[in-house]
């Protein structure tokens, strides 16, 4: 066999035979690897031990990153297949995970305040989250927590007015510059925020834990409440201890111009830094 036409020791998606040379000059027929075992057994284990998320991107790189040769439709049948069989577990569009639970988030925190907004105003849209509900996953305890309140632009001042009279540490939008001289954390402090954005008002006014992770990213900046550090390993332990929707995830931190690293240290694809 003349040697430039020898096949080089290159992956084959279709799982072919492969000619490599003996030490004697010989040739030998070598069985490849089909590409949904390399799939299974190397590429995805390969870039979920890195980290318990990755998405479809991250699984191309990688892929090309190895020089393997694919077709996008092959590679989604695939993906779906190995889902299926629970190699790996669905997080959200184009992410798959290494964590099998799916996330609950606690909402007893919100009991009280959704229960007072929703008897004074039935029809409101609105939508809530506190700290609290985070507070299992911070390293250092939370002794006071902040509550955070969305409506539209001409419910926010009435909701706000409710709040303080019904004994809440109200503010009003506050912004970071007059954070820095007002807000402080008490007993019961809530913040109300008006918001044109869509879908945020679920039909059981909580604000999901995707969404949450967003909104306490921007929160801890204009009102100071948590350091990046803290931030940072609050969020790896949530998203390790149950798995979370990271389609959502990455479509919330697109529209806020955040990276996913930044959100919740994770990496869409190989090359994000």
């Amino acid at each position: 066999m003349d040697p430039a036409s020898a096949v080089t020791p290159k992956a084959m998606a279709d799982g072919s035979r492969e000619a490599t040379q003996g030490k004697g000059g010989g040739w030998i027929m070598k069985k490849q690897k089909t590409f949904k075992v390399i799939l299974r057994e190397d590429v995805i284990p390969a870039l979920l031990s890195q980290q318990p998320y990755c998405s479809v991107h991250a699984i191309r790189a990688e892929l090309a990153c190895r020089h393997i040769e694919f077709d996008r439709l092959t590679l989604n049948r695939y993906l779906v297949e190995l889902r299926a069989a629970g190699f790996f577990h669905d997080a959200g569009k184009g992410w798959y995970s290494s964590v099998s639970r799916v996330f609950v988030l606690d909402t007893k925190p919100l009991k009280e305040i959704i229960a007072l907004l929703a008897a004074k105003y039935p029809l409101l849209s609105f939508a809530c989250w506190s700290t609290e509900q985070i507070q299992n996953y911070v390293q250092h305890t939370l002794n006071k927590f902040v509550t955070f309140v969305y409506a539209g632009k001409d419910a926010v001042r009435p909701v706000f007015d409710t709040l303080k009279t019904a004994g809440w540490d109200a503010y009003l939008d506050p912004k970071p510059t007059e954070a820095r001289k007002t807000f402080v954390v008490r007993g019961k402090t809530v913040v109300v925020r008006d918001t044109r954005a869509q879908g945020v008002f679920p039909a059981d006014h909580i604000v999901p834990v995707e969404r949450l992770l967003v909104y306490l990213h921007l929160e801890r900046k204009r009102l100071g409440i948590m350091d990046e550090g803290e931030y940072a390993l609050m969020t790896r332990r949530l998203i390790e201890s149950g798995c979370i929707d990271m389609g959502m995830l990455q479509g919330l931190a697109d529209d806020h111009k955040l990276k996913m690293t930044d959100i919740a240290g994770v990496k869409s694809t190989i090359a994000e830094n």
